[in-house]
């Protein structure tokens, strides 16, 4: 379940990044991407890395079923809404 959250936030999060990136003022277009660029790595980081890492009790990390395991759903769960998003189209 975890995983699903996180792969749904890190697809939702860049359309509410440009959209918060569009109230700031920035003086040339270049700025404004940086910082989007920023915002979504960021987010996905921390959305990725700390949050397995606080949810993942600690001697779970050493089982076979730990944060491996999770690293490893988390991957594919990843590739395959990533691949499905694009072929469909949805954004248009």
């Amino acid at each position: 379940l975890a995983t699903i959250v996180i792969t749904v936030t890190n697809i939702v999060f860049p359309a509410f990044a440009r959209l918060i990136t569009n109230f700031e003022k920035h003086s040339r277009e270049e700025h404004m991407m940086v910082w989007l660029f920023f915002k979504i790595a960021f987010f996905r980081w921390v959305n990725t890395a700390v949050v397995l890492t606080i949810i993942t009790p600690f001697t779970s990390t050493v089982s076979p079923d730990g944060i491996i395991q999770t690293v490893y759903q988390l991957f594919i769960a990843e590739i395959i809404t990533i691949n499905v998003l694009q072929y469909f189209d949805i954004a248009g």
